[in-house]
């Protein structure tokens, strides 16, 4: 779909003659709209004449349709005579250009506009594209000889239109007299670079409208006076495959007044702006019609006229399919509009032919639903791309610096491949020069809320949401059905949350930088207003050409996340419904961009993070682009209470956005009463260390049931003998071990952040009689942390651990050499302390010793059997993430076997999670 949009492209550039052309014959086919409702009859009258009225608007400098939207025009001059056609625009004849117009500042489209004979144009928001000095002092003066540019609703400190513009103009047609009136958008102050309209007011279009239309009619000559009075509105309804009323109602303040609103002394009423096309009436049943865009679409209305009462009877519509049309060359004029555009083209070739890179593949702005590019309401890969230029181009290095892009400035795609002087041109046509300004992280916040678009008074426009492009360092989270001004839930640069008092330095083009397209809060700091003295363009072929090479990036940098939970109780579960666009509203927005050929993603994990620990929480299949998915921060993660972040992953595309949510931490009821246990990656499930004989320490990732080796080795302990992986002792939320060295000595390491451990202190020494180790936290209720060992003479003691020393040697049993293995899985008995479990010789049946509130150890009852063949027992921590610490054996083939805590004193199935142990191996 993209190639082909490609071919298209360089046919609207029209960089070859052969081109230029279409081979379809001339045809006149109706809009699939019907007029809504019958054309109300202007008089009562018998027609004896026939005017033809063409209009077209939105040409957007398409100068290689040109020949063929302009030749009904001239046929119907032959057949009927120049003095009854009239040829209008609507606006928007220059900007936005294709690349053969735009690379020559739109003069060929001036040149043709004046060859094809227009009679009066509206003023379109585009004809300001390069602000009211560039239309009064150059584009109004080119043409002025041949027709006028109306826009009624503009006026100067005066009050009145300034010159060169006018309000209105009148010619003679079949000797009647009819008037054409124009206005502009009233959103024109919004769509063009503020700066560019300094002096200029802007009134409400069809107010300013109707005051000239009665005054044409209001029999004062003085005034001037018209028998027909056509209006020419650069604004339209957004949707023109459903009706007038519909259109109306949905946009009270835009299109709503000129379906509505418009005096009953106007008898025809022209549309454009919205690129829609109708053929309809107004309320009252006047011709209410727009032609499309891009030269494909020509309006014709046969106006019936009485010529002996000046009079207009009736009128009929006919929307003719340019594209179908075949341009004929025998026209003088329509020779003269072709050997125009060759001449153009031939040019333009020249200039537009360099290679200044290339694109691995394509990259593009936003689609519609529909398929249809150029959507503005989603966000685009190369809207993004633009934002990151601005960033590189104008950050100086500042990693915090800004770079936006309005959508609306990205005007054409990049497909795969070469990349040309031309393409470069037509993403960015309008010739804005690059500004940075200063904003609090508040305003930020602001300017994205503002996406969802108010104009100066308040008031919903044409595009109702548009979707900036940002820089790669800024990520967001939103939630349409919050309420307007509170929908931004959450933005981080470069992985931190954005301050709101902190201030950030924001580069864009000048129009976004004054203010345009509604994003006022952009324009808050004039003060702090920097010009580069750079071109869009220039900076933008500049930094392609050092790119060599591009490519998308379908990483989403801002993502719909619904009722988003602000805080977190470890242990219980929550909910995060992600991509889902409001039912009704304005951003149809998935986790998925709609670009056609975009990566899609399949699934997404949601992690927890806090300090420097992250632990995964959840994860969802991703269908559509939309994904609800449970999260549960384990209890025995770790973590304390307050502020960490879900981290929202997509490893298909790479997306990565963030939430800041606090955490709360229940006291636990026993073991572990605090740090971390078993945890070394941060995950929240349980991870083993190997040592080995030669004193080098593997680590085993626990994950899902499962235990990966992770590389050869994460350390060395020379002379180890024996490792204990117990709580975090030095405050990192790593685990650490006590470990005994060949001289008996015992030694504090503290884990370290590639999951080895570090060598602290001496803690203890005479330990050579100690036969089996392993720790226990909460012994009575306390929160210490104890190591327990058993002597060669069966005797068990327990030594409390701190970061010094091991102290206080408390007998805790004897007679405990007939049991094979000892160890602990904290709280097994469910009464909030942490127990004991053994493994008897013989039978090697399992038994559960209860700790009490003194500490000490009593029998309890037996909780197991067939321990036989293992060689290793232990508890690395919680294997599958329910908060409960589980059993671990390991057989004589090395194999590792999982049972998971159940609670109640009561074990689920043995599953194989590991294999590759040794008998000489400890593990901890």
């Amino acid at each position: 779909m993209v190639d082909s949009a490609r071919a298209r492209r360089l046919a609207v550039g029209g960089l070859a003659s052969a081109i230029l052309l279409s081979t379809a014959s001339l045809t006149a086919t109706a809009a699939p709209q019907q007029p809504q409702g019958p054309l109300a009859p202007a008089a009562t009258c018998t027609p004896n004449d026939t005017i033809s009225v063409f209009d077209f608007n939105d040409f957007h400098g398409r100068v290689n349709a040109a020949a063929a939207l302009f030749t009904p025009v001239e046929k119907a001059r032959v057949a009927q005579g120049s003095d009854h056609v009239l040829l209008l625009s609507a606006g928007d004849n220059i900007g936005g250009s294709t690349f053969v117009s735009a690379s020559q500042d739109d003069q060929p489209t001036l040149d043709i506009l004046k060859a094809a004979k227009v009679e009066a144009a509206a003023a379109g928001n585009h004809e300001f594209d390069k602000g009211w000095s560039d239309l009064r002092d150059r584009v109004v003066p080119d043409v002025a000889s041949v027709f006028p540019y109306l826009a009624a609703n503009v006026v100067d400190g005066t009050g009145a239109v300034p010159a060169p513009l006018k309000a209105y103009t009148t010619v003679t047609k079949g000797g009647l007299t009819i008037g054409i009136v124009g206005a502009v958008t009233g959103d024109l102050p919004s769509l063009v670079s503020p700066d560019g309209l300094t002096g200029l007011t802007i009134e409400e279009p069809v107010a300013a409208a109707n005051k000239v239309a009665d005054q044409l009619k209001d029999g004062d000559p003085n005034n001037g006076e018209a028998d027909i009075v056509i209006m020419a509105f650069h604004e339209g309804a957004a949707d023109g495959t459903t009706t007038a009323a519909a259109n109306a109602a949905a946009s009270p303040n835009n299109f709503g007044p000129i379906y509505q609103g418009v005096t009953p002394k106007a008898d025809i009423v022209l549309n454009a702006h919205t690129h829609q096309t109708y053929l309809w009436t107004t309320a009252d049943g006047r011709p209410l019609a727009q032609a499309g865009s891009y030269g494909e679409k020509l309006l014709q209305l046969d106006l019936k006229v009485d010529t002996t009462t000046n009079t207009l009877c009736s009128s009929v519509p006919t929307m003719i399919d340019a594209t179908k049309v075949t341009a004929d060359t025998s026209l003088p004029a329509i020779a003269t509009i072709k050997q125009i555009n060759d001449d153009a083209a031939t040019k333009a070739s020249q200039i537009g032919s360099v290679q200044i890179g290339n694109a691995s593949a394509a990259v593009t702005r936003g689609y519609g639903s529909d398929g249809s590019a150029g959507a503005r309401n989603n966000e685009g890969a190369l809207n993004n791309l633009v934002a990151q230029m601005f960033a590189e181009t104008l950050g100086k290095g500042d990693p915090t610096f800004i770079g936006i892009q309005n959508p609306g400035g990205t005007r054409a795609d990049l497909n795969a491949g070469p990349i040309t002087y031309e393409e470069a041109a037509l993403v960015l046509p309008f010739a804005n020069t690059l500004m940075t300004t200063k904003l609090s992280g508040a305003e930020i916040k602001k300017v994205l809320e503002e996406q969802w678009q108010r104009d100066a008074n308040g008031n919903v426009p044409s595009r109702p949401y548009l979707q900036l492009g940002l820089s790669t360092n800024v990520t967001y989270t939103y939630d349409e059905t919050r309420p307007e001004g509170d929908r931004i839930t959450g933005i981080f640069v470069n992985g931190a949350p954005i301050n709101p008092a902190a201030t950030y330095t924001v580069g864009s083009g000048s129009f976004l930088v004054a203010g345009g397209d509604n994003f006022r809060t952009m324009a808050a700091h004039p003060d702090t207003r920097t010009d580069s003295g750079r071109i869009d363009l220039e900076a933008w072929v500049n930094w392609l050409k050092s790119k060599g090479t591009i490519s998308p990036s379908f990483a989403k940098q801002a993502v719909s996340v619904t009722d988003a939970p602000t805080s977190l109780t470890a242990g219980t579960a929550a909910t995060l419904t992600v991509g889902v666009p409001k039912t009704d509203g304005v951003d149809p927005d998935t986790l998925d961009f709609m670009t056609p050929g975009a990566v899609a993603n399949t699934t997404l994990d949601v992690w927890f993070a806090k300090d420097d620990r992250q632990v995964k929480v959840g994860t969802a299949t991703v269908t559509d682009g939309k994904a609800t998915v449970s999260i549960t921060v384990p209890k025995n993660a770790g973590y304390t209470s307050g502020t960490g972040e879900l981290r929202l992953v997509s490893s298909a595309t790479g997306t990565k956005a963030r939430l800041s949510v606090a955490l709360t931490v229940p006291s636990p009821a026993g073991f572990p009463a605090s740090g971390v246990y078993g945890d070394v990656t941060g995950d929240g499930q349980a991870d083993l260390w190997q040592l080995q004989a030669d004193g080098s320490l593997a680590l085993w990732e626990g994950s899902s049931f499962s235990f990966s080796r992770v590389g050869d080795s994460v350390g060395s302990i020379a002379g180890a003998t024996a490792v204990v992986k117990i709580a975090d002792v030095n405050g990192d939320r790593r685990p650490d071990a006590i470990v005994r060295h060949a001289d008996n000595t015992m030694w504090l390491h503290t884990g370290n952040a590639k999951g080895g451990l570090d060598q602290q202190v001496q803690v203890g020494r005479g330990f050579g009689a100690i036969s089996q180790m392993f720790a226990i936290q909460g012994l009575g209720g306390s929160s210490s942390q104890y190591l327990v060992g058993r002597h060669v003479d069966g005797t068990l003691y327990r030594f409390l651990i701190t970061a010094k020393a091991l102290t206080g040697t408390t007998k805790m049993g004897q007679n405990w050499n007939g049991m094979e293995h000892v160890f602990t899985v904290g709280d097994f008995s469910g009464d909030g302390l942490p127990d004991v479990l053994a493994v008897r010789k013989g039978d090697y049946a399992l038994f559960l010793y209860t700790s009490g509130k003194t500490g000490q150890l009593s029998l309890n009852r037996q909780v197991g059997q067939h321990w036989n063949g293992f060689t290793h027992a232990l508890s690395a921590g919680d294997v599958n993430g329910d908060g409960r610490l589980d059993l671990l054996g390991v057989n004589g083939s090395g194999e590792l076997y999982s049972y998971t805590n159940t609670g109640h004193t009561s074990w689920g199935p043995a599953v194989k999670v590991a294999t590759g142990f040794n008998a000489t191996d400890e593990l901890a």
